[in-house]
């Protein structure tokens, strides 16, 4: 009996149009997607980290079951229910909030999370370890390479095909600081932080954009290599060919287009929509729509089903490998959060058909309109134009809001100590 295997390759704030598949900028990608369905029009549910992966791992939207600072209990994960039909789970990464500190661990049998130095120091404990790093200056993420090493250190224990394997990957040398990626020890390391800071706290600077797309661009061919590597790995264990390997952002990130840098918490297209492309097993003959509207949220019951595994009552998204399809697709973030509760206290939506895309945000009541096929980039407001599509989008805006609501409340934020534990490195990141 062929035994499945879906391997989930992540990239954090990998942006979909610096993805040109089109020269020889990114071969390994570029032969990836050749042999793969590439689509255009996937939209992540959240402009960062917490609310997108809480969307691909649980098919809900960010805000529901107790938000998305944690996996609640109310969530049953896509690991969770590859477990529970008997696959064997692999998660590698090193995101602070993507760690077992917010149960990002549920349902996988291995978790690696890059956390196993200092997570079971106390806070003020880690305080000083994390000060260390910073000021020796190492990064707050592994890069690809090192985090390639742990993924065939554990799985080289382990056949492969003999069992079911549901195996995540995610890389975070997308996200900045971006080093322009040097290999090994670079002296021109503090620098490339410095800009990329000076760059979050500023607004558009033209000059200082471009070289932070340069330092980006260069960070996605070291990772082009790497993602290269992991693939020939598969290949070599002989598992490659009977796989569906999926490669996505979890969201993008911003160079200035809209007077920011990073991925604040806005909604605008260089944040919001995403990279998906998925290479089926070779047998797989079915025609798919490529630009069909897609959500964060339809992943994991598109894999679920694939796979023959039982999609949970409580998964929200569509089966997009089928003939189904979305009208629209909703995102929402936070404006501004009580971080002791961890209620939202403001927030923004947005809403995107096939032609238009509408963003409101809460307590200004402000409202944009783009018409997205003639506008791409978003840069004319017709929010005053088009009556007709505005009552049309508050009307579908609000149904979104009431299943939002439907979500039970549960304990937002973990305890406060485990907060403090990760506080250093997300600040490297540029969270704090």
């Amino acid at each position: 009996m062929n035994k499945k295997n879906v391997i989930l390759i992540t990239v954090d704030s990998l942006r979909k149009d610096f993805l040109s598949l089109s020269d020889g900028a990114f071969p390994n990608l570029k032969k990836l997607a050749g042999e793969s369905c590439v689509f255009n029009n996937v939209y992540a549910t959240a402009p960062a980290t917490r609310g997108a992966f809480s969307s691909i791992f649980t098919s809900t939207y960010p805000s529901m079951y107790g938000g998305k600072i944690s996996i609640s209990e109310e969530r049953m994960t896509i690991a969770e229910a590859f477990k529970r039909s008997g696959w064997r789970t692999y998660g590698f990464h090193s995101n602070p909030f993507l760690s077992k500190l917010f149960k990002y661990d549920k349902g996988f049998k291995v978790f690696y999370d890059d956390l196993s130095i200092t997570e079971r120091m106390s806070g003020s404990k880690m305080h000083l370890v994390n000060r260390i790093k910073r000021i020796i200056k190492l990064q707050a993420y592994l890069p690809a390479e090192k985090l390639n090493k742990k993924v065939f250190g554990i799985l080289d224990n382990n056949d492969l095909k003999e069992e079911n394997n549901f195996i995540w990957v995610h890389y975070m040398d997308a996200h900045g600081p971006y080093y322009g990626r040097r290999r090994g020890i670079s002296l021109a390391r503090p620098f490339y932080e410095m800009r990329w800071q000076k760059a979050i706290r500023a607004r558009s600077n033209s000059h200082l954009t471009a070289k932070l797309k340069k330092d980006y661009v260069n960070e996605l061919k070291y990772l082009d290599v790497y993602i290269g590597e992991l693939i020939d790995y598969f290949k070599k264990r002989g598992i490659y060919d009977q796989s569906i390997i999926v490669f996505m952002a979890d969201h993008g990130d911003a160079f200035g287009e809209h007077g920011f840098y990073s991925h604040p918490q806005k909604l605008y297209n260089e944040l919001i929509k995403i990279p998906l492309m998925m290479k089926f097993p070779k047998k797989f003959t079915t025609k798919i729509d490529l630009d069909k509207l897609i959500s964060t949220i339809d992943l994991a019951p598109s894999l679920l089903n694939f796979c023959e595994v039982k999609v949970p009552e409580k998964f929200l998204g569509i089966d997009f490998v089928s003939d189904n399809f979305n009208e629209y697709v909703f995102s929402e973030a936070d404006t501004r959060i009580d971080m002791n509760t961890g209620e939202q206290i403001e927030q923004m939506f947005s809403l995107v058909n096939d032609k238009w895309k509408y963003i409101f945000e809460t307590e200004s009541k402000t409202e944009e309109l783009f018409d997205l096929i003639s506008d791409p980039h978003e840069i004319t407001d017709l929010s005053g134009d088009h009556p007709e599509v505005m009552l049309m989008m508050k009307r579908k805006l609000a149904e979104y809001r009431n299943l939002l609501a439907s979500g039970e409340k549960e304990t937002r934020l973990e305890q406060k100590e485990d907060i403090e534990q990760i506080e250093e490195r997300l600040k490297t990141l540029g969270y704090m």
